[in-house]
């Protein structure tokens, strides 16, 4: 049980400045839980809440408004963060920022000859900042491939599938040393992907999304990405000592994370995997459970050669069979 004076006092101290009147006014926008009560009138009734992440919450919400000025974005950011939240609320939110984005990417790829010379500025800027490790300044073509796979603004991104896009693909994939033993990327193989994200993740997809798919469904996918926080929060402790105590350092970044895999989510069950999701993930979390509680984690994480362990092998066994 957490009184609001309990909070306050807590939050002050973790170096929150906080006052009743506030946290009155984050209630009343729906950042806090509502209160519960316990006792009868005329004999002294206590207020106070009984979810147990309430402090980690106003924490949350307090990192937000560091970033944020608008309440509104904060009470967004809230719910990718992983609190729950009205999914009514946060479905007019979110396509009001997706919307606004989208407005402001239309612009400007719709006056395309303003778009040219912005463009021409960035590659001469590139051009003589550039050192030799740096990554190659991308092409006209490369640039408008990418806004029409993920604006969607037409159905033009085949005009751009070209020798020129894949040999510029596979340079800057070159680039990264993790992909460097990779290999070249196929046109054939790229065209469907770009379709997907086309069809599935562009601006455009995005907002039908989240305009259509049902409260269930973001609840579902909103409950998956609390257990995703659980096994990561599980690991951090197991693997690396003192992760976990500054894991309210990150709150932007678990925001935007939320966002992303939140969104993921809902295309993946739109398109008719939510039990397979499921199941996955229950999958990861009895892992995590059953190689925690044999010491085997550290263990696991120390090994140069962790992919071939024996706990890691049956888990990808039971994922792809799913």
């Amino acid at each position: 049980m957490v009184t609001q004076s309990h909070l306050i006092e807590t939050l002050n101290r973790l170096g929150y400045p906080m006052t009743e009147r506030r946290l009155t006014d984050w209630r009343q926008k729906g950042l806090l839980p509502k209160f519960r009560q316990k006792g009868r009138q005329h004999h002294g009734k206590v207020y106070y809440w009984d979810e147990p992440d309430v402090i980690a919450q106003a924490i949350t919400v307090c990192e937000l408004f560091e970033q944020y000025s608008r309440a509104d974005w904060v009470f967004l950011s809230t719910w990718f963060a992983g609190y729950p939240l009205s999914v009514k609320k946060v479905r007019e939110l979110w396509l009001e920022q997706l919307e606004s984005e989208q407005a402001r990417v239309r612009e400007d790829v719709n006056d395309e000859d303003d778009l040219q010379d912005k463009f021409d500025r960035m590659v001469r800027t590139a051009n003589r900042q550039r050192k030799a490790s740096a990554y190659p300044t991308l092409s006209w073509e490369t640039l408008m491939f990418g806004l029409n796979v993920f604006l969607n603004a037409n159905d033009g991104f085949e005009d751009y599938l070209g020798d020129q896009l894949g040999t510029e693909l596979n340079r800057v994939l070159r680039q990264n040393p993790k992909f460097k033993n990779i290999p070249s990327l196929d046109l054939q193989q790229v065209e469907p992907i770009a379709r997907f994200l086309q069809d599935h993740w562009s601006l455009d997809a995005r907002c039908e999304l989240i305009s259509s798919v049902t409260d269930q469904t973001l609840e579902q996918a909103h409950r998956d990405w609390r257990m995703v926080m659980l096994l990561l929060r599980g690991l951090s402790r197991l693997s690396t000592p003192g992760l976990a105590k500054t894991f309210r350092q990150f709150v932007p970044l678990q925001a935007m994370l939320g966002g992303w895999v939140i969104t993921a989510d809902s295309i993946l069950r739109n398109l008719g995997y939510g039990r397979r999701i499921e199941n996955v993930l229950m999958e990861v979390l009895d892992f995590t459970s059953r190689v925690s509680m044999d010491g085997e984690l550290q263990r696991v994480f120390e090994d140069p050669n962790a992919y071939a362990n024996a706990h890691f092998v049956a888990l990808r066994e039971r994922v792809v069979a799913i």
